[in-house]
């Protein structure tokens, strides 16, 4: 696998990690290991709804229909949370050398 299909690879499961692409289109063995991490009754929905509903609220106390700062809170948090899903990818490829560090420092 070159740079180029891995880096697809990555971003492709990080879509149907968020919901951004259904799962259901894919494979049964690939639907087995990567689930939607947003689905009905799931932490990262209960987390969403919460951020939207608080976003909602500053929104009314501010008289507002939406705010740009709010907006740019938001979709940079998830950038952040992007990027820490990428690199735990990488991370992730380095577990064995990483368990016998961890292993070695304890």
């Amino acid at each position: 696998m070159n740079e180029q299909q891995y880096d697809a690879m990555k971003t492709l499961i990080y879509e149907l990690m968020i919901g951004m692409r259904c799962v259901e289109q894919f494979p049964f063995r690939l639907r087995r290991i990567i689930r939607d991490e947003f689905s009905d009754r799931s932490i990262g929905s209960t987390l969403y709804e919460d951020v939207y509903n608080a976003n909602l609220r500053i929104c009314e106390r501010l008289g507002v229909e939406e705010d740009a700062d709010i907006d740019i809170l938001i979709d940079s948090m998830l950038q952040i949370a992007k990027h820490l899903s990428m690199q735990m990818f990488e991370y992730g490829k380095q577990s064995d050398e990483l368990f016998h560090i961890f292993l070695d420092e304890g």
